[in-house]
């Protein structure tokens, strides 16, 4: 497995401003394509909600229930569907965005974050841009970084916006428009969160997980984690840290991630795609075989990562790359691919 594939591949789950509660039941099933899938009935049944060719890469959910997915341009092709897809809330039916065409440039989105009310911020190789009706609509914010693509979103207490991309972490401080790097320059950034206490973390390709309680001035390394890929990041309101660790499984810390402890061991040839830590202390994971991608399991743990039961799975050759649970209790799951 190369750098390439998990810091441009692997799906984002979206970090959204309110905390979202992934209500799934028990149901299985096998999904051939890609898009988005939906239960409103706690996982026991899905259906399709967005079909196609679109390979989801990442979702938000705002503040007041609208939906937003992205695809990631790089992994679309031929006939393929691209862009970003808008529900409104109270509503299933999904429009796709006219700004996002071929002239714009801005067909490659890596990172979708719910900032305040309807405003969702977008991400990729194309810039940072914003809407404010529930991804009907955007507007460019800042042009790309030449040979930059930012790979992950997150917002500070502060309402600080954070990126973690190709070439290190960036930081806004005037909501999007402006960009300047904080550090971690010769890393590859795949996933970012922030902690209760303000804390950043940030998970790389090859080089571990490095943590900034300075708001990214200065970075320490997990020495435990040093030279692994982490593909996913969570943090619950206690401050635990999950994360996804290629070819380990999910590790926890209760200490800002000095020390670890192994919650759900896979095989060496596997990956966790998606993460997530719900209100009430339950934690998802989507994870599987990889490369190439086959039997990609969504787990559930009720107990601290104690034990797991999976609770859906997916076709062979699909993987989640994100989750979004819906006010009114709906769940949205993100379909994506890794390749070979």
């Amino acid at each position: 497995m190369s750098d390439n594939i998990f810091a441009r591949a692997i799906g984002r789950i979206a970090h959204l401003t309110a905390v979202l509660l992934i209500t799934i039941g028990t149901g299985f099933a096998a999904h051939s394509d890609y898009g988005v899938l939906q239960s409103t009935d706690g996982g026991k049944t899905w259906q399709k909600v967005l079909d196609g060719t679109a390979v989801i890469d990442s979702m938000a959910s705002d503040e007041k229930g609208g939906l937003a997915a992205a695809t990631a341009g790089y992994l679309s092709g031929p006939g393929m569907e691209y862009g970003i897809y808008y529900a409104a809330r109270g509503t299933t039916r999904w429009a796709k965005a006219t700004f996002f065409d071929v002239p714009t440039g801005i067909v490659d989105v890596r990172s979708l974050l719910s900032v305040s009310g309807s405003e969702i911020i977008a991400a990729g190789s194309g810039g940072v841009h914003k809407s404010s009706d529930d991804g009907a609509t955007w507007k460019r914010l800042s042009a790309p970084i030449a040979g930059v693509t930012f790979q992950a979103l997150a917002k500070s207490s502060q309402g600080v916006l954070l990126a973690g991309a190709s070439d290190g972490i960036y930081h806004s401080t005037d909501g999007g428009s402006h960009w300047i790097r904080l550090g971690l320059r010769d890393k590859t950034v795949t996933s970012l969160v922030v902690a209760p206490n303000g804390q950043l973390l940030a998970g790389t390709a090859r080089n571990g997980l490095f943590s900034s309680s300075t708001s990214g001035r200065s970075w320490t390394a997990a020495s435990s984690l040093s030279g692994n890929t982490i593909s996913a990041l969570s943090v619950d309101k206690t401050g635990h840290v999950f994360a996804g660790v290629v070819g380990r499984g999910i590790l926890k810390s209760e200490d800002g991630g000095r020390t670890w402890i192994s919650t759900l061991s896979l095989g060496k040839n596997t990956a966790t795609y998606a993460l997530s830590v719900a209100p009430g202390g339950e934690i998802y994971a989507a994870a599987g075989e990889c490369c190439p991608v086959n039997a990609v399991y969504l787990s559930r743990s009720r107990d601290d990562g104690k034990t797991w039961e999976r609770i859906l799975r997916v076709a062979d050759g699909v993987a989640i790359g994100s989750i979004v649970a819906a006010r009114d209790g709906a769940v949205f799951v993100g379909l994506t691919t890794v390749g070979e």
